[in-house]
């Protein structure tokens, strides 16, 4: 299995702008040679959920989102960082073929699923009740 590193380092010791990020990544993974994305964050922080949104690659290259993404980012901001971020991230079922381990911040996909995927990740600071989120995306061919 290939791991990949994805590591996010903030402006400050929060991050200075509430999910003021975005990237995609492209995985290329099968049953047999899974692919695994260990989300590193700052020391201190913890990886609490993500969510993914389908997404429509268009023939000129852009994407078309997710308005149910546009909506849980405004609910996000609007509830701050110390706000209820569970409303967003409560109950959430990964597309089939991803899993998540959040003992070792490890997002594998084994290719069962194809297409192209954002996704928003909960990032806590440890023994607090500050919150941020991350807004990367993952295309997988």
């Amino acid at each position: 299995m290939g791991d990949i590193n994805l590591k996010f380092e903030a402006k400050d010791d929060r991050g200075s702008n509430l999910g003021d990020y975005e990237m995609f990544i492209d995985l290329s993974s099968t049953a047999q040679n899974p692919t695994s994305l260990v989300l590193e964050v700052p020391d201190g922080w913890l990886v609490r959920a993500v969510k993914f949104y389908p997404v429509t690659e268009n023939p000129n290259g852009t994407v078309t989102s997710s308005r149910d993404k546009a909506r849980d980012i405004t609910t996000l901001k609007a509830a701050g960082r110390t706000g209820n971020f569970g409303a967003v991230f409560d109950n959430v079922e990964l597309p089939e073929g991803f899993s998540f381990n959040s003992s070792n911040n490890t997002l594998t996909d084994n290719g069962a699923s194809k297409g192209a995927f954002e996704y928003l990740i909960w990032i806590q600071v440890s023994g607090s009740n500050t919150n941020d989120f991350i807004d990367p995306g993952i295309r997988n061919h």
